[in-house]
């Protein structure tokens, strides 16, 4: 999931030319190039992986890419505490009605819950409160360049703690695409940080008012940081 996670800046940089024609510059174009070879390796035939956990995850990125994108041209709360709040209501909500649906609710068992599983519950809350609300006011102080960091340094954690915690596998060909995939949306982000400089806006601190970035660049770094999941575990509950 981390490796796929990476695809974010890629997804992103499509949508605003699908979507208002904004064209990357040569080098994100590169990196879209090489950033998708990664993803195709990863993912090819013979890969083991569970395609429909990989489709909800990619689902998830082209979800969050087109907000990334439509965010400069909504009115947004300025304060990113309050809109790091909107935006966890809203997910969880989403999460809620979906349990129902599916009757997830009728079958829970709060006695069957183990202390480590509400340990884990605990961590998701603070990292994703911490780390959306952190990362807004980091976004108004410091270059997209810098920000961004965590887009290309995510992939390589994630493959790390599943080999080292969780005993996943970690083969030669998944080491190459993480590489491959890593480069590529260093060459993005890199590119982004060329750019002119511009108040850019976050869907965390945007506000209104204010002239709007270039989608495909400027809003590379509108990524959150999320909880790092393993595709075994997507894979087991989308069964």
């Amino acid at each position: 999931v981390g490796v796929l996670s990476a695809m974010m800046p890629l997804i992103t940089a499509c949508l605003g030319y699908l979507l208002f024609r904004e064209k990357p510059a040569r080098q994100a174009l590169i990196g879209l190039i090489i950033g998708f070879a990664g993803i195709g390796l990863l993912l090819r035939p013979g890969s083991n992986l569970d395609l429909f956990g990989v489709a909800l995850v990619i689902a998830a990125q082209l979800s969050w890419a087109l907000g990334a994108v439509l965010a400069p041209r909504l009115r947004l709360p300025e304060d990113p505490r309050l809109a790091a709040g909107l935006e966890l209501l809203g997910g969880s909500g989403v999460l809620l009605i979906a349990s129902v649906i599916w009757g997830e609710i009728r079958g829970l068992n709060l006695d069957a819950i183990s202390r480590p599983s509400w340990l884990g519950l605990g961590w998701l809350i603070i990292t994703a409160v911490g780390g959306f609300t952190a990362y807004g006011f980091l976004a108004k102080r410091v270059s997209p360049s810098i920000s961004t960091t965590f887009a290309y340094v995510n992939p390589v954690i994630a493959v790390g703690l599943g080999w080292l915690l969780f005993n996943e596998p970690l083969t030669m060909r998944m080491m190459v695409a993480t590489a491959v995939v890593v480069c590529g949306v260093f060459l993005i982000v890199s590119a982004a940080g060329t750019e002119p400089e511009r108040r850019s806006h976050h869907p965390l601190t945007s506000g209104h008012g204010h002239a709007r970035p270039h989608a495909s660049a400027a809003l590379l770094h509108s990524l959150a940081d999320r909880p790092i999941r393993h595709l075994s575990q997507t894979g087991s509950r989308a069964r």
